[in-house]
């Protein structure tokens, strides 16, 4: 009773262990995805609601309109979830209103979210902010509440779900396999006979095992009679390799005409070439060296170099990428003929040398690279220039945009020199915000002077011009350096066509010309080359 019964108490077992085991797991992720969901949403209501005001914002803020600020204050704060609201225009321009039972609270800047006003009558001049603080405490408490529901609901389902499936597992699995277990250890290998299924389970996974198990039974006698020969080949093959293949730290391989491998060392498969298991079961039919690199020209005209000149050929591939990490090996290869059947064979050693060829990729990338700022320096900028200009399916125009930083050098000496690369760091990455990730590029070639590549199809200087300002707006914010300081900087930018220019220095001589004349017209602008 105990043996029949063993199994249903497993899978009971089982599944009550994977249901607790997916709430333990689950209720947190739930829990914190649902925190995440509300605030998001809190913050997106939020946004909806500045958004629906900033007109009149902009309107008040632009005739410093009080009355006006304070209406659009007032219909912030009928969202219970702000607790105070902010108008801060040019001048001296500012209205503070907040919640009226949260009067004496201390606003935390840390919390506060502003949104950019535009000037009514220009939508590229900005004249102020809205500075929101949202009701941490009454968001987090709702989104709590909200995640206890969400988790309830896991549980109530875990528990339905779990019962079900074990009255599943005990009336479809448990009770059927016992009966098979029984008629299989009545039975005897060798002999006639075979397993009876049920109606219910023939066309399923225990009717399966079944046919299985009759077709195993079919089957043993003729492979109890080649099981002697087999060993005897067995011993024989492990006889001759055993020495060569077992002790080596390289993958070795030997393969007919086709790819076809015959012979291997363990190493090749546990370590090298690691084929998934759906290759793996049809290895002995398949050509061993598609399967196992990249780049299947590469291989042929190696296995050629070697069959034409009758000498060992030798190179650096990459092996198949569609079930692991990039894996570099050297090939060494060579074909010749066996004598006793005359019949071409390959013989492979495979080490694997991925490390040297990622630190080889890695000193190549860092001769591009900026170490401060991750950006590329001067010499990564060359070659991305000539690379626009080598490929035909690149875009008809590039844009170039030299910015060197205004007011940079004080900082620096004021605040030494650890400020100035935080700074460089800051710019950078707000630089890296403003364009497009996927088409566009940013590099430093100088001590504060950077580049901005703009790819465009045609000449669009209206959206050039967007950029730029977005560029001035973006580098002209604070940068705060700790709690008590913060410093700001300017940027000239002069601009210019790349597609007149032969080299990249010809094009960035007369953006340099450009940004020189913003630097004599007051600094902090933009103008375009002639």
């Amino acid at each position: 009773m105990i043996g029949r019964w063993s199994i249903r108490r497993k899978l009971n077992v089982v599944l009550t262990l994977c249901g607790m085991v997916f709430i333990a797991i689950a209720a947190p992720i739930i829990n914190n995805l649902g925190v995440e969901r509300y605030e998001k949403e809190a913050q997106v209501q939020q946004q909806r609601l500045v958004g629906v005001l900033s007109s009149s914002a902009a309107i008040a803020t632009y005739v410093s309109n009080e009355e006006i600020a304070q209406e659009v204050l007032q219909g912030l704060l009928e969202d219970d979830e702000i607790l105070a609201a902010q108008i801060v225009g040019k001048g001296d321009f500012v209205k503070l209103l907040k919640r009226d039972n949260q009067s004496q609270i201390t606003l935390n800047d840390d919390e506060k979210r502003y949104y950019s006003l535009y000037s009514p009558v220009d939508q590229y001049e900005g004249i102020g902010v809205i500075n929101v603080w949202p009701n941490t405490k009454l968001i987090s408490q709702r989104a709590a509440r909200n995640a206890a529901n969400y988790i309830f609901m896991l549980v109530l389902l875990t528990l339905i779900l779990g019962i079900a499936s074990m009255f599943a597992t005990n009336l479809l699995v448990a009770s059927p396999l016992r009966h098979l277990a029984d008629q299989v250890s009545a039975t005897t290998p060798g002999e006639k006979g075979f397993i009876n299924v049920s109606g219910i389970h023939k066309q399923d996974e225990i009717g399966m095992v079944t046919y299985s198990v009759n077709g195993f039974l079919s089957v043993t006698r003729v492979a109890i009679q080649a099981e002697r020969e087999l060993r005897l080949q067995i011993e024989r093959m492990n006889q001759h390799f055993s020495n060569v293949f077992a002790s080596s730290h390289v993958g070795i391989m030997v393969t007919d005409e086709e790819g076809r491998l015959l012979h291997h060392n363990p190493v090749l498969l546990d370590s090298i070439i690691k084929l998934n298991a759906s290759h793996m079961e049809t290895l002995p039919q398949q050509d061993i060296f598609s399967l196992a690199f990249s780049d299947h020209d590469a291989v042929t005209n190696l296995i050629e170099r070697a069959r034409s000149t009758e000498e060992t050929a030798e190179a650096d591939l990459l092996l198949t990428l569609a079930w692991r990490t990039p894996c570099w090996v050297h090939c060494i290869l060579t074909v010749s003929r066996d004598q006793e059947n005359d019949k071409e064979i390959i013989e492979c050693v495979l080490h694997d040398v991925t490390r040297r060829v990622q630190e080889a990729e890695a000193i190549k990338q860092l001769a591009q690279q900026d170490a401060l700022t991750g950006l590329y320096n001067r010499r990564g900028c060359e070659l991305y220039f000539k690379r626009w200009q080598q490929d035909p399916n690149e875009t008809d125009h590039l844009v170039v945009m030299l910015l060197d930083l205004d007011s940079f050098k004080p900082i620096n000496d004021a605040h030494g020199h650890g400020a100035g690369d935080f700074v460089l760091q800051t710019i950078a990455a707000r630089l890296q915000a403003e364009v497009r990730a996927n088409m566009d590029l940013i590099g430093r070639i100088g001590g504060d002077e950077f580049v901005v590549f703009l790819k465009m199809k045609n000449d669009q200087r209206n959206l050039v011009e967007q950029v730029a300002r977005k560029i001035l707006i973006s580098i002209s914010e604070k940068i705060l350096l700790n709690s008590s300081q913060s410093v700001s900087v300017g940027v000239s930018i002069g601009i210019t066509m790349a597609s007149g220019f032969e080299t990249l220095e010809d094009a960035m001589q007369i953006a340099d010309e450009a940004m020189y004349q913003v630097k004599l017209k007051g600094k902090n602008d933009f103008i375009f080359a002639n």
